[in-house]
C-alpha cells in the first residue's frame, strides 16, 4: 500500500526515465560489498514497483536498473578486480529470462565504474 501511494508512475516509461538519475558512489569500494548489496536490494524495489504497474505497461524483460549506475574506487587493484566482477555477476543472476553470453558479460563488465585509484 505504502509503494502505491508512493510511486504514482503511470507505465514503464516513466519509471525508466526517473531511474536513470540514480547513481550511488563508494569512496573505498574494497571487493564491493557495500556496491553489490545496495545494487541487489534496488532491484528488489524494481520489481516490486513494477509488480504494481498494470499488466499491459509490463514488458517481458525490462532492466531499469544497470551496473554501469555504481561507482567506486579502490586503491588496491585486486579487490577492485573483485568488486567488478561480483557486481556483474549479481546483476547477470537477477536476469532470468535472456541469453547471458559471454560477449554480453563481457560489455557489462566493460561499462562498470570501479576504478583502481587512491580515493584521497
Amino acid at each position: 500500500a505504502l509503494l502505491k501511494s508512493t510511486f504514482k508512475y503511470k507505465n514503464t516509461s516513466e519509471f525508466d526515465h526517473n531511474n536513470e538519475d540514480i547513481k550511488i558512489f563508494d569512496h573505498s569500494a574494497g571487493v564491493g560489498n557495500f556496491l553489490i548489496v545496495t545494487f541487489k536490494e534496488l532491484k528488489k524495489i524494481e520489481k516490486t514497483i513494477l509488480n504494481i504497474l498494470p499488466m499491459d505497461d509490463k514488458i517481458d524483460q525490462i532492466d531499469l536498473l544497470h551496473p554501469s549506475q555504481f561507482y567506486g574506487i579502490e586503491l588496491n587493484s585486486f579487490k577492485a578486480y573483485i568488486a567488478k566482477l561480483g557486481l556483474c555477476i549479481s546483476y547477470f543472476q537477477d536476469l532470468e529470462h535472456t541469453n547471458n553470453s559471454l560477449n554480453k558479460f563481457c560489455k557489462v563488465y566493460k561499462s562498470l565504474n570501479i576504478i583502481n585509484d587512491n580515493p584521497t
